[in-house]
């Protein structure tokens, strides 16, 4: 179970290119494609897309239940979804109010193959206080991140 935060580079730098008569190449775009070693193959026309898992978990089936009824209707096909930031903010309040209250039914769990054990049992409230946390973090990151679930089973 994956967030990823990804992040568009420009090629050209618009703030520079406007103090000169013509484009100038973003020196960011240049150092990202050379750490990739993508210097002779990246078109000089395009920016680069970043992404980095910005969250892992592994058996909270919970969580994953909530991800799936929020961004994809109950349907779980393991695809990638857009999570905007509001639906982030959503989950780690709700988390909060199910530690706080001791609810686990404000965060059902879901079985299936893979997903771990729908107890809920001192692992299970373990698993939403550390999503509270990856939440907190990733909340804390820059406003011009965009923000994507996936889990793979």
């Amino acid at each position: 179970m994956y967030l990823q935060a990804k992040k568009y580079i420009n090629v050209y730098d618009y703030d520079a290119s406007e103090q000169q008569d013509q484009l100038v190449v973003n020196p960011k775009w240049k150092e990202i494609i050379a750490a990739a070693d993508m210097t002779d193959i990246a078109a000089e026309e395009t920016g680069v897309s970043i992404e980095v898992n910005v969250a892992y978990w592994r058996k909270n089936n919970a969580v994953h239940k909530w991800f799936v009824d929020t961004l994809n209707n109950g349907e779980d096909d393991c695809q990638e979804y857009y999570v905007p930031r509001g639906h982030l903010q959503e989950l780690r309040n709700l988390c909060k109010q199910a530690i706080n209250t001791k609810d686990a039914d404000l965060l059902p769990t879901a079985s299936g193959f893979f997903f771990g054990s729908t107890n809920t049992d001192e692992y299970y409230w373990n698993k939403i206080k550390d999503t509270v946390k990856k939440l907190d973090r990733v909340l804390s990151l820059p406003e011009n991140l965009r923000f994507y679930y996936q889990a793979s089973w």
